[in-house]
């Protein structure tokens, strides 16, 4: 029988966010195809996971402390190379063939590993706001010196970090269960009634939490659903000093997120440009899919598929006063925000899982 080749997929901290979800959709895409191993960072689950593919875990642990969480990061790819050595060492004496997918470019020490082996390394590549500057111009060395091929999630971060090797842009796809979403009239006009406005993201600030508060606020007569990939405990520590209206809710890391979507009159993302921009924008094509138009930032991926009163608005998060404007004029508007429904629709049907599984196997099969 013939030995499979093998895939190694890379990834520091496994959980329920964008990169970890948009790596599972790869694996999805190929573990017919290869034996894939996902090596992940300790004390780490989530979307990688939970596809059922081999794991192997490297050290790694978060901390509050920004210098100690860099001293335990360049411990882990020390770890995680080490750990790559021993499986390429073996690979060649068993003749087996292996790539290596780089989700993200914080896993470094993996793409070592394979270029002293010569295995071919494939970085996934989701983010341009890796601080400190000095670290982020070393991963992308290291990209640039070890990388066969490029896998950008939108024109906008090519542009931006671009590198050596072949550069290819495939777009993320959604899950079947959000792709093949259809609604009746009687469906879209109970979404608009409720007008549920929700936002899905990252517990920090620059993802513009406050600014989903202060809207809340602004707009009372509305309801504000803030989707939170993180714990309850969590959630009481970052709103300990502040009161929140009454017609907002905050859930935590919930398990049927589609249903949030079905439910919602529109959908935000409001991240600060000048402190994170968006390179993608993963949880607008979801909302999109299930007929809900949306808000996102005027620069980044998201330009790439939102269309200003076509599908949604672009509007910059500390712009409170328009966004309020804009969501005011939605709800006493339902021909308007059919419109922008029925194209938020058509828009992420172009997000197809079938296109994006042949993308990603012909790249690595290159």
């Amino acid at each position: 029988m013939k030995v499979r080749d093998k895939l190694y997929l890379a990834h520091l901290y496994d959980d329920h966010s964008g990169s970890p979800k948009v790596l599972s959709h790869l694996i999805e895409s190929v573990k017919d195809s290869y034996d894939c191993i996902a090596l992940l960072g300790s004390s780490s689950s989530g979307f990688i996971s939970e596809t059922g593919v081999v794991k192997k875990s490297f050290f790694y642990s978060r901390s509050s402390n920004k210098l100690m969480t860099l001293v335990v990061y360049l411990i882990s790819q020390l770890h995680l190379f080490f750990i790559c050595c021993g499986f390429f060492f073996s690979d060649k004496v068993r003749r087996v063939k292996g790539r290596l997918v780089v989700n993200t470019i914080l896993p470094f020490g993996a793409a070592l590993a394979a270029k002293i082996f010569g295995v071919t390394v494939v970085y996934y590549c989701h983010e341009v706001s890796i601080k400190p500057k000095a670290l982020s111009s070393f991963l992308n060395w290291v990209r640039s010196l070890t990388s066969k091929n490029n896998i950008f999630v939108s024109n906008f971060i090519r542009e931006e970090i671009g590198g050596k090797g072949v550069n290819n842009v495939v777009y993320n796809a959604l899950d079947f269960s959000f792709y093949e979403t259809n609604a009746t009239d009687v469906d879209l006009r109970s979404k608009w009634r409720g007008k549920k406005v929700t936002m899905a993201c990252s517990l920090k600030k620059y993802k513009g939490v406050d600014e989903f508060v202060s809207l809340a606020k602004c707009c009372s007569e509305l309801n504000f659903c803030l989707i939170i990939n993180d714990s309850q405990e969590s959630v009481n520590k970052y709103f300990n000093s502040q009161v929140l209206p009454m017609n907002l809710t905050v859930v935590c890391k919930p398990s049927n997120i589609i249903q949030y979507y079905r439910e919602s009159f529109i959908t935000l993302n409001l991240s600060i440009p000048e402190q994170w921009t968006e390179t993608f924008g993963l949880t607008l094509i979801e909302a999109m899919s299930q007929f809900t138009p949306v808000v996102s930032p005027p620069v980044g991926g998201p330009t790439e598929f939102v269309v200003d009163n076509y599908n949604g608005f672009m509007i910059r998060s500390d712009q409170i006063s328009l966004i309020s404007e804009k969501l005011n004029e939605l709800s006493h508007n339902y021909d308007l925000w059919k419109e922008l429904s029925n194209n938020a629709k058509k828009t992420s049907d172009l997000f197809s899982p079938a296109k994006y599984k042949e993308s990603i196997n012909t790249i690595l099969a290159g």
